[in-house]
């Protein structure tokens, strides 16, 4: 059971009103009237696009026990809620994101799990899965599905999260200066990692400095955490010559610590080598991709700052697994799929890209890229780089979807190449099947891309009457 109260004391929390008070019990919280609500208190957010406010009636009539609403209802709305449900409580606050936040720090402080925070411009969400796993072997731990890392998902992770956990892990992501801050107050971590700082986030950031300087801050802003540094990048290993505590630790190839290398990688498994504070291991890992060896220092060195020995994580590393739409290798009909498109930067696709690159297979390889959002003036540079790089590789056709199709295509700036390759500016379902027609037996697929392009759709058209 995540978030249950039945006394008032969060109210102070959010600095909530008594608009309509008939209980204060509520088992959990609800933002969506399409799932079940019934016990929950619903907490009408307002977002971009959308209003939460515009379907009070729907919670009530979903089951909701309450109602948070920075919009005051009228004694009509009032009266047609308590038909429905009598015992209905109604709470107003100045605004509801607010006090959604609140009610999670709320929520951490009192139950007092440790909370771990992950921030970087790649590796995120593996960090956290990998993490996961491992902890869970000693400890209850608790992490999101999916990738809850902003404003909203940080809070949601933590309200989520059963009053008996131990470890809670929060992912920390941003778009804009100020956010880690923000999700660091919020959540008060007790360990914080930097995984990588990269080229992603360029139009909400300027720079890449700017983005290194935002991810600094999940540092800055948790003075007494314990702290993990990656010394494999300039700009994290530069944070660690600034924040560098006693206790803290570091991986990589300059770490004492943790270091480890891939000796081979192949589609289903990858044979690591390394070293977790003196203990030795050579192990086989059933994950896919060289660039994971990063997210797996992170994840054992995260876990030795939440207690576990160096046996203890060695001995669980055989547990570790990809994510969704993070380098997921599946067997569809005669054809080898691999699936990375819940994100994608120019470092993220260079990985990727080499990964494909060094894989034997007996047939053809098929690069499948979507455009790489959030890089502002930067695109056009960045995906004419891209095709530059698919060039001197050996793929067998690169296909495109996105609006940057025109610099791809300049850049990869091969005749031979082009008419084996779809380069379009949108994903259309014919182009696919006309992608799909020639492929052959033994054939290897690399789909690629920033989760706003959809590239699950082209994985679906393979799985069609395969």
């Amino acid at each position: 059971m995540s978030w249950s109260v039945n006394t008032e004391d969060w109210l102070e929390a959010i600095a909530g009103k008594k608009i309509l008070w008939n209980t204060a019990r509520f088992d959990g919280f609800g933002t969506d009237t399409r799932k079940d609500l019934k016990g929950k208190l619903f907490i009408a957010l307002k977002g971009d696009s959308f209003d939460a406010h515009d379907f009070l009636d729907k919670a009530v009539d979903a089951g909701a026990s309450g109602i948070l609403t920075h919009r005051k209802p009228s004694k009509e709305e009032l009266g047609a809620w308590q038909k429905v449900n009598p015992n209905l409580s109604v709470i107003g606050v100045d605004d509801t994101l607010v006090a959604l936040q609140n009610l999670s720090t709320f929520w951490r402080k009192q139950c007092g799990f440790g909370v771990i925070g992950i921030t970087g411009s790649n590796g995120k969400t593996t960090t956290k899965e990998f993490l996961r796993q491992i902890l869970k072997t000693k400890y209850k731990t608790y992490c999101s599905e999916g990738s809850l890392n902003n404003h909203w998902g940080v809070p949601f992770t933590l309200l989520n999260a059963d009053a008996d956990s131990e470890w809670v892990i929060c992912e920390m992501g941003m778009n804009h200066p100020g956010e880690i801050a923000k999700l660091c107050e919020i959540a008060e971590p007790n360990i914080v990692c930097v995984t990588f700082v990269g080229r992603g986030h360029l139009e909400g950031m300027g720079s890449i400095q700017k983005v290194a300087l935002e991810k600094s801050q999940i540092y800055e802003a948790s003075p007494n955490a314990k702290k993990l540094y990656n010394l494999d990048n300039n700009f994290t290993k530069q944070m660690k010559e600034k924040y560098f505590q006693t206790g803290d630790i570091c991986f990589g190839e300059e770490a004492e610590e943790i270091q480890m290398e891939c000796l081979s990688s192949s589609f289903s498994e990858m044979k690591v080598k390394g070293h977790i504070q003196g203990v030795s291991f050579e192990k086989e890992l059933p994950i896919y991709g060289a660039h994971n060896i990063t997210n797996l220092m992170a994840a054992s060195g995260l876990s030795l700052l939440a207690g576990m020995s160096s046996e203890e994580v060695v001995a669980s590393l055989h547990l570790v697994k990809m994510a969704w739409g993070r380098n997921q290798v599946e067997k569809i009909a005669d054809w080898t799929v691999v699936f990375d498109a819940y994100n994608a930067n120019p470092d993220s696709m260079d990985a990727f890209l080499k990964n494909a690159a060094e894989q034997k297979i007996d047939g053809k390889k098929h690069l499948i890229l979507g455009e790489m959002l959030e890089l502002g003036a930067e695109a056009p540079q960045m995906h004419k780089e891209l095709g530059e790089t698919v060039r001197r590789l050996n793929f067998d056709s690169a296909n495109f979807f996105g609006l940057s199709f025109k610099h791809f295509k300049e850049g990869l700036d091969s005749s031979e190449r082009l008419k084996s390759s779809v380069i379009s500016d949108t994903y259309e379902e014919s182009l696919a099947l006309k992608i799909k027609n020639m492929l052959k037996p033994n054939d290897a697929v690399f789909i690629k891309g920033s989760r706003g392009v959809h590239l699950e759709r082209f994985l679906e058209v393979l799985r069609t009457s395969s």
